[in-house]
């Protein structure tokens, strides 16, 4: 890639001088005085090169194999080099939030010493007079579209250099020079090697919702979201922080204040229930759900009352389940006409024995009116209740005991066992959460394929059947998956891998990426339709140019026909580093590349 410069409109030059020289700067003081009390994404990276490095931590994989091959560094030495010397990366966007879609931005990125861009003869220094003394800004590039043109240029200061962009506005990019090194930065709650972060003023949260205005147990506040990403030697970490729990206020116990600000979670108090022996194959499970009847939405609880009494139960009743732990898990074993299968259960410990006779009753009658299907009594250890007792294509049971009700398609044995935890989920258990999610990957891979094998698809479908088994045979590079929520603000997620099945994966996807044609790319050779070999017959200069016409937008102004960012990659031409097209990030992705 070359970096070729383009004489825009000069950037202005503010007024005042700085009497001391720089001091050190981050990229994250960069951008941190732009939008700040307008919604807006944020992204950032503490060091972009040690993600390419081509280490054998998962994160390190992930960059060094499927980044790579999608960015398509190997076909490309400069930007590759560019990539391999970039150490920590911001970058900030206005977000439309009625249009769903990213406006303008600002991104910055430091170049370790290591690096020389590879200037055109055209490059020319810009003096910035509002900027520290020895600050300079270099155009290099314009790049995106028309509509929305993205500014690139070289920020040298006080010894670092920095890319630095701003999308629709270039003199973003003079406030960019200026700003001092001592800009406050907003704290960050789930700090990470790679963060995402998104804000809301309180003023557009009706948007985000779809109303013209929020109900009154809203709080005046802004609501703020960020995500860290990390890793281990064997996982991928994910750390969720919100503050959504600060901005809404909920009914308070009668007697007391009509509302009471945030949401005051009472401390856990139980572990979910394991039933079943084997493996642990998937758990859901929460706890406080609703901290008090009162914190009950007055307008749900007149919808919810006349079912419940339909089924003699009450709001209270309601209320104390929702307050106690509710747990849903794959575990055990059920048996039928057609073999052994793995059992699945619901715990409800916040039933009473009141709620668990009711919901008995409930399911006795059930049975009865259904010929095929016989219930005796049973007892097992201090749970008492019904089972199926006669052959249907699964067992199944449910029973009440002071732990509360459970309801399950196990063996009525499985009752008195107790499952075997991989060691992963057992330690992410052991915490006490208000919510613990749980898959083990493993264990489900092995079922998985014993269900193939008995129900797979016929044999005259062998495309579908191989279909599944590579979707199954995928799960093997992955260990154990956890979500755990400790607190109302935040929730932690890690996903387990294995080597070098998790390696492996990787090489494949990245061969597979490297077969696959780009979006809209005619076969070539013999196969080529009649315009296409045209092309190629006339040098692969004009069958550049001829897709460029089809595929790109054009970049700004008399930059049009030959973009400093635009450059041939093996298969295809892409517009490299940043494309501001107006998009919605829910219905189209992230955008890095036109």
């Amino acid at each position: 890639m070359s970096f070729l410069s383009y004489r825009t409109t000069p950037l202005f030059l503010a007024a005042a001088l700085w009497a001391v020289p720089a001091e050190a700067v981050t990229t994250a003081q960069l951008v941190s005085p732009f939008f700040k009390e307008e919604s807006r994404l944020s992204m950032s990276c503490e060091n972009v090169k040690a993600l390419f490095n081509d280490g054998a931590r998962p994160l390190e994989q992930i960059f060094s194999k499927a980044a790579a091959a999608a960015m398509e560094l190997d076909e490309d030495p400069d930007f590759r080099e560019l990539v391999l010397h970039a150490g920590s990366a911001e970058g900030r966007w206005r977000y439309d939030v009625d249009a769903r879609s990213v406006g303008t931005g600002v991104f910055a990125v430091e170049l370790d010493d290591g690096f020389q861009l590879p200037f055109g003869s055209a490059t020319f220094p810009l003096h910035l007079s509002a900027a520290p003394p020895g600050t300079t800004l270099e155009t290099l590039a314009v790049a995106g579209s028309e509509e929305s043109p993205v500014y690139i240029a070289l920020l040298t200061r006080g010894g670092q250099r920095f890319i630095v962009g701003a999308s629709d506005d270039s003199t973003l990019l003079e406030a960019m020079a200026a700003v001092p090194d001592i800009e406050p930065l907003e704290p960050k709650h789930a700090p990470a090697p790679i963060g995402f972060a998104f804000f809301l003023p309180q003023s557009q949260l009706p948007l985000l919702f779809g109303q013209r205005a929020l109900p009154d147990k809203f709080l005046k506040a802004p609501f703020a979201f960020e995500v860290g990403i990390s890793d281990t030697e064997r996982s991928l970490r994910a750390r969720l922080w919100s503050n959504a729990s600060e901005i809404v206020a909920f009914e308070a116990a009668k007697g007391s204040a009509d509302t009471h600000p945030g949401y005051a979670l009472p401390p856990v108090q139980e572990k979910p229930l394991l039933v079943g022996g084997g493996p642990l194959l998937a758990l859901l499970s929460v706890e406080k759900l609703l901290p008090s009847e009162d914190a009950l939405d007055s307008s749900l609880r007149q919808k919810l009352l006349p079912a419940l009494e339909k089924f003699g139960l009450t709001m209270s009743d309601l209320a104390e389940v929702l307050r106690g732990r509710i747990t849903v898990a794959v575990a055990g074993r059920s048996s039928g006409l057609l073999g052994s299968y793995p059992g699945f259960y619901l715990h409800l410990s916040g039933a009473n024995q009141r709620v668990c006779e009711l919901l008995l009753g409930l399911l006795q009658k059930q049975a009865e009116s259904r010929a095929s299907v016989k219930t005796e009594p049973f007892a097992q250890g201090q749970w008492q209740g019904l089972r199926l007792s006669n052959n249907l294509l699964f067992s199944g049971y449910a029973a009440s005991s002071p732990r509360g009700f459970i309801a399950a398609f196990q063996n009525s044995a499985e009752l008195e066992r107790t499952p075997s935890p991989a060691d992963d989920i057992r330690n992410a258990l052991a915490k006490p959460g208000y919510f613990a999610f749980s898959l083990d990957f493993p264990a489900l891979r092995t079922e998985l394929k014993k269900l193939i094998d008995r129900f797979g698809p016929p044999s005259a479908d062998a495309e579908r059947r191989r279909a599944a088994e590579a979707a199954v045979d995928a799960l093997d590079a992955f260990g154990v998956f956890n979500i755990t929520v400790t607190g109302p603000d935040g929730a932690d997620a890690e996903l387990f891998v294995r080597e070098p099945q998790f390696g492996r994966l990787l090489d494949q996807k990245m061969r597979e990426e490297r077969r696959a044609p780009a979006d809209g790319e005619k076969p070539a050779g013999p196969d080529a339709a009649p315009e296409q070999r045209q092309e190629e017959a006339s040098g692969s200069g004009a069958g550049i140019r001829a897709r460029a016409k089809r595929q790109f937008q054009q970049v700004v102004g008399s930059a049009a026909a030959e973009s400093p960012l635009r450059v041939r990659r093996g298969r295809r031409e892409t517009v490299m580093i940043f494309s501001t097209k107006k998009i919605s990030p829910l219905r189209d992705g992230v955008n890095f590349c036109a």
